[in-house]
């Protein structure tokens, strides 16, 4: 039996739902960020506009690659997993 395999599995796990945690977290704030670019490019405010909608790209590209990297980290756990489960049945 190989729990080291199993251990690497749920390490891989843990952080895939940590990684997507993160991907909710800035998903919800670009969503803010967007919403306040709108509400300063509608009311005329130039430079806050600006500000907003860089910190709203920073945003979607923070949640992009957070989205990402749990969808590897999640193909790792389920690969380390099923490599677990077939040492274990051989």
């Amino acid at each position: 039996m190989h729990p080291s395999i199993f251990i690497v599995s749920m390490i891989l796990f843990t952080l895939c739902a940590g990684t997507t945690l993160f991907h909710r977290y800035y998903a919800s704030d670009c969503l803010s960020w967007y919403i306040a670019w709108l509400r300063a490019d509608k009311e005329g405010r130039g430079e806050d506009a600006k500000r907003e909608r860089k910190g709203f790209h920073k945003m979607l590209w923070l949640s992009k690659w957070s989205l990402i990297l749990s969808e590897f980290l999640f193909g790792g756990g389920v690969l380390f997993f099923i490599v677990a489960i077939f040492k274990l049945l051989s």
